[in-house]
């Protein structure tokens, strides 16, 4: 199967990220410091089964979709394996959607395109409540 461009830019991209979380865990281990690695999703994936086609619709094939599942399923996995502490946030954020509040920004029902993906209040107050967890299981 011959990759595209793009795909090997991914790839290495995945790579790379991998091998420096398991750097900075393997250095903060070694000062007896606990690392974290702390999964924020991103918002199509908060929105991907909520049922709110009119405020996000995507331009993503099911084919991506599985994908960028397969990778964060892969990276859980990847930190599991080397023992490095981990939380996923997605979960908590798309409890929030599901009670129907929205934790990033709207405008006339359609969903603001913001760069960086930043949440609103509500969408960081979900993330720190996954945070603060975290850190009280360790």
């Amino acid at each position: 199967m011959d990759l595209t461009s793009r795909e090997i830019k991914v790839k290495e991209g995945k790579r790379i990220t991998l091998a420096v979380i398991s750097g900075q865990a393997n250095q903060f281990a070694n000062q007896n410091i606990t690392f974290y690695v702390l999964l924020i999703p991103t918002k199509e994936l908060v929105f991907r089964n909520a049922g709110w086609e009119n405020v996000i619709s995507s331009p993503y094939p099911d084919e991506l979709w599985d994908k960028k599942l397969s990778a964060k399923t892969k990276a859980i996995s990847y930190l599991s394996d080397n023992n490095i502490c981990f939380t996923d946030t997605l979960p908590n954020s798309q409890d929030l959607v599901s009670s129907e509040i929205n934790p990033y920004k709207i405008n006339h029902g359609v969903l603001m395109v913001d760069p960086n993906g930043r949440p609103v209040a509500a969408g960081y107050k979900a993330i720190s409540a996954v945070w603060e967890d975290c850190q009280r299981e360790y």
